[in-house]
């Protein structure tokens, strides 16, 4: 990344930069102390730029940079083969298409020639030339010539298209991908698939319209899967209520096929979080303590440390500074198992609601540790964790907590409540304008929650 000092032509080496603005502030040593006097003093906090990278840290990143340009090459090659494949077959045919066209102008040269020749002609039945249509024939070659006119505007739109699909390295860092201070993930529409189907459906909060694709899964699936969009217009979906399935796929939503991913255990009712090349998934029914990501470059499993509350599900996560905060759902379901763990991304951590008592929790990603956030919240199955910029919100039943950027860690119960109840969720929260989306696919609702008035309705049952 091309990070330069904020004084013109400064090509001294980045030192510090200074979390005042949204996009930060970079200085180098020599000009830090200009920056630090600019208006209001209170507002600066200056960081390094730089840390010393461990042994380990250097290698794993050469490593993870290595992989990448492999994969930069194998893709390289494998474009330039396509390319050089189609040329070779625009160049065959266009060889065959002027040895057919030669062809023809000589047979019908050699009819001219004869009629020159001689004043007979051929009057066998059905070849013979008054049985030829000339009109046709005109009017196909002039057809033709459209048709090639047509195929060729479309094969330059094409080509031109396909030099759109190029993305370079450096709008694939995080903070191009996902503005996680604002919207902490990637999810754009609600997916889910209709139970017992292979039926396929995007909800989208912009149209406020279903549609549906056949695609091309195994099994029959099922509702409260893990369910998270990735980098790529990709989707992650694992797991599956109904059939207790532990089977997962990588869905393209640009042409909706489906890749398979491993299996790991069986597994629902729970929230997938997307962070960093990863997705991470707390818990779940039946009876799951443990708790696990996936690797979307290695397509590996890796696992987590428990969660503190033993068998859990539903968890949600919300990402935020330094961990995630965890809830969770709130009842005996099934045999001590936690269920509707929610989470939420924020900057630095997730956290983690999850189903019984009055306990938030924060998961540290760096150190692989939980603590708890807040003990002032009432928890139950059915919840859902979202912020809208440093306001956050905890969706539980028919009641909602708020809480914000600056004291995490104090959640105020909002005195109204919720006209409407929740059901089981795992879809993460959609914003549009103003208004947040998501969907119970156990039981088949949309929900839409109204940021200005903070009202919960149905937006559509399906």
């Amino acid at each position: 990344m091309d990070l330069k000092c904020f004084v013109e032509n400064c090509q001294n080496q980045l030192k510090f930069y200074c979390t005042c603005k949204e996009n930060y502030i970079f200085s180098c040593l020599a000009h830090v102390g200009i920056h630090a006097d600019e208006g209001d003093g209170s507002k600066h906090n200056f960081k390094v730029t730089h840390q010393e990278l461990s042994d380990e840290r250097k290698q794993y990143l050469l490593d993870l940079y290595k992989r990448i340009s492999e994969s930069i090459q194998t893709t390289h090659t494998s474009i330039m083969e396509s390319i050089s494949g189609t040329i070779k077959t625009l160049i065959d045919f266009k060889d065959s298409s002027e040895k057919f066209f030669r062809n023809e102008r000589e047979e019908i040269q050699k009819i001219m020639e004869e009629l020159i020749k001689s004043n007979k002609e051929l009057i066998v039945p059905g070849i013979n030339i008054s049985n030829f249509v000339f009109g046709e024939l005109l009017s196909y070659n002039e057809s033709l010539i459209i048709k090639f006119n047509d195929i060729y505007k479309k094969f330059n739109q094409d080509i031109n298209s396909f030099s759109e699909l190029y993305k370079k390295h450096d709008e694939f860092y995080e903070n191009k991908l996902a503005d996680y201070k604002n919207i902490p993930n990637l999810d754009k529409n609600l997916y889910f698939f209709r139970i017992n189907t292979k039926i396929f459906v995007e909800f989208n909060v912009e149209k406020l319209s279903l549609s549906e694709y056949n695609i091309n899964v195994e099994e029959n699936q099922g509702s409260l899967a893990e369910v998270c969009q990735i980098p790529g217009d990709k989707l992650f979906y694992y797991g599956s209520y109904e059939h207790n399935i532990n089977t997962g796929y990588i869905i393209n939503l640009k042409d909706h096929t489906a890749e398979k991913i491993p299996k790991l255990r069986v597994r629902s009712y729970v929230q997938a979080t997307y962070f960093h090349n990863e997705v991470y998934i707390f818990c779940g029914h039946p009876e799951i303590a443990n708790c696990d990501k996936f690797n979307l470059i290695t397509k590996t499993w890796s696992t987590l440390a428990n969660f503190p509350e033993g068998c859990v599900c539903g968890v949600s996560a919300l990402l935020c500074k330094d961990f995630f905060i965890l809830s969770y759902h709130g009842a005996n379901f099934p045999e001590g198992c936690v269920c509707g763990v929610s989470a939420l991304l924020c900057k630095d951590f997730f956290i983690l609601s999850y189903h019984a008592g009055n306990k938030l929790y924060a998961y540290n990603y760096t150190t692989n540790t939980y603590s708890i956030l807040t003990s002032s919240v009432e928890n139950y199955y059915y919840n859902i964790l979202f912020k809208d910029k440093g306001k956050y919100y905890h969706l539980a039943k028919s009641s909602y907590f708020i809480s914000n950027e600056e004291s995490l860690g104090v959640w105020t119960k909002a005195a109204k409540g919720l006209s409407e109840s929740l059901c089981a969720i795992t879809s993460k929260p959609v914003i549009r304008y103003r208004k947040v989306y998501f969907v119970s696919s156990h039981t088949g609702i949309i929900y839409q929650f109204d940021l200005d008035t903070e009202t919960l309705s149905r937006e559509r049952t399906y």
